[in-house]
């Protein structure tokens, strides 16, 4: 998510200072396969991320991760309308549930949502060939629907995995997500989390020199509410 932090000059000639915080990573154009060691489900918060100003995402789930819940926690208030969900319980009805996407999908959709992409393919339903053929002619379908409607692709792979090169392969970006102290930590194509939200405002681990750099460079004696070494910022 993105949060703007604002400051006014205490002098009276109202001076309005800006800064934008990235709290998540940006998708990409492609597939991007997240990595979590957390069991917690950040599916619903990177959608959310995604649909924050308009567009559309089509979720083919399994293993319940697509909670309403969490994702209209996670974004503004018209989300849910702007998300289908279909959820599926065995590699068929996954695999024609992939097919068939290209029926509703249109230029409008920003988003397509596949979670644990391989699971149903792998969870001993099917014999290794029948669920190799099976998961590669998925993974070919979702890569046309990406170069027909410019799709984000936001997947995971279910380990362990004999499927997962197929993805793998295929992939344009990884979101890694990792479990600290202070909240869920994501890196991803250079960006990496500094700022952590918190109940009253955020949380960071910018350092100290960041605090002086913006103070002496950028606003003069006029310093702004940024994160500080103290480690909060609050709005």
């Amino acid at each position: 998510m993105i949060k703007a932090v604002s400051t006014r000059k205490s002098s009276g000639s109202c001076r309005e200072v800006s800064q934008i915080i990235r709290t998540l990573p940006s998708l990409k154009t492609g597939i991007n396969v997240v990595e979590a060691s957390s069991k917690t489900s950040i599916f619903p918060v990177l959608a959310g991320q995604e649909l924050r100003f308009n567009g559309k995402a089509y979720w083919i789930d399994c293993a319940d991760h697509a909670s309403t819940y969490k994702i209209s926690r996670s974004g503004p208030r018209d989300v849910l309308d702007r998300v289908t969900v279909s959820r599926h319980y065995t590699p068929l009805q996954h695999y024609q549930a992939v097919q068939k996407a290209g029926e509703h999908l249109s230029k409008d959709f920003e988003l397509l949502v596949l979670p644990e992409i391989n699971l149903l393919y792998e969870n001993g339903q099917l014999q290794d060939k029948e669920a190799e053929e099976l998961f590669y002619r998925t993974v070919s379908t979702v890569e046309k629907y990406i170069d027909r409607y410019n799709l984000k692709v936001l997947t995971s792979i279910s380990r362990p995995s004999n499927l997962s090169y197929l993805v793998e392969g295929a992939s344009s970006n990884t979101v890694k997500v990792k479990e600290t102290e202070l909240g869920l930590k994501f890196s991803s194509n250079g960006f990496e989390s500094r700022i952590f939200p918190e109940e009253h405002g955020l949380q960071t681990t910018l350092p100290l020199y960041f605090e002086k750099d913006l103070e002496v460079n950028s606003f003069g004696s006029d310093k702004p509410d940024l994160p500080t070494a103290s480690g909060k910022v609050f709005q």
